[in-house]
C-alpha cells in the first residue's frame, strides 16, 4: 500500500520496499510508476473511505489459513516509508520555477 493525502492505495506486492513515483492526473486518478511504466492506477478517493484495494495486486501472494495475505510479507518493520511534500516532485519535473 502507498499513502497519498491520508488515503491508502494498493500496488502489486512485488513492489514492497521499492521506490515508486506517483502522478495525480487531470481526471482525478492516481497513477503509480516504477522506473519504467505505470504499475497501478486508482481513482483519487474523497470522503471517509481510506483504502482503495485492487485484489489483482495480491494474486500469487502466500496466504494464511483464513485466505488473507501473510502479514510478514505485506508489512515489514524494517521498511520505513519516506514522506515528502508534493512540491518536491514539481521541482524535480521543472514545474515549479520559483
Amino acid at each position: 500500500m502507498l499513502c497519498f493525502l491520508s488515503k491508502r492505495y494498493s500496488v502489486f506486492f512485488r513492489y514492497v520496499g521499492q521506490e515508486l513515483k506517483i502522478k495525480e492526473t487531470l481526471d482525478h486518478h492516481l497513477e503509480i510508476y516504477d522506473h519504467y511504466e505505470c504499475v497501478a492506477k486508482h481513482p483519487i478517493m474523497t470522503g471517509k473511505v481510506r483504502d482503495h484495494i485492487n485484489l489483482e495486486h495480491y494474486k500469487g501472494l502466500q496466504t494464511t489459513t483464513d485466505g488473507l495475505p501473510t502479514p510478514s510479507r505485506l508489512q515489514s518493520p524494517d521498511i520505513e516509508v519516506e514522506q515528502r511534500f508534493l512540491q518536491i516532485y514539481e521541482q524535480l519535473e521543472g514545474g515549479d520555477q520559483s
